[in-house]
C-alpha cells in the first residue's frame, strides 16, 4: 500500500519513467507472489489402470487459504500403459525412448 501510495503521489516517479516501471514491476511481482501462496495446492493420489478419479481419494499435503476445485468424480480414467524394459536405458545410448507404446 505504500508503495502505491509512493507512485501515485511523488512526482520523481513520473519525472523517471524507468523508475516508475520498475517499481510498477516489482508491486506486481508482490501480488502475483501473495496470490501464489493464497491459492497453493499440493496433493497426490494413486489410480490404478481402468480406475476412474474419486476426489476423496487425493491426499493434501498443503494447501492456501483458497481451497481448490477438484475435478468431479469420474471425470477421467486411467487407461492401459505398457513399458517395455531394455538394457541401457538408463544411459540412453541408442538414443531411443526408455518406454514405447
Amino acid at each position: 500500500m505504500n508503495l502505491l501510495a509512493a507512485l501515485i503521489i511523488n512526482p520523481i516517479f513520473r519525472a523517471r519513467p524507468a523508475l516508475f516501471g520498475m517499481h510498477i514491476g516489482l508491486m506486481l511481482l508482490v501480488i502475483a507472489l501473495a496470490i501464489g501462496q493464497l491459492t497453493r495446492y499440493r496433493g497426490h493420489f494413486e489410480i490404478s489402470e481402468g480406475q476412474a478419479f474419486d476426489p476423496e481419494t487425493v491426499i493434501v499435503d498443503r494447501t492456501g487459504y483458497i481451497k481448490p476445485v477438484l475435478p468431479q468424480e469420474g471425470t477421467f480414467r486411467q487407461g492401459e500403459s505398457a513399458c517395455e524394459l531394455r538394457p541401457w536405458c538408463g544411459a540412453k545410448r541408442d538414443g531411443q525412448p526408455c518406454c514405447s507404446d
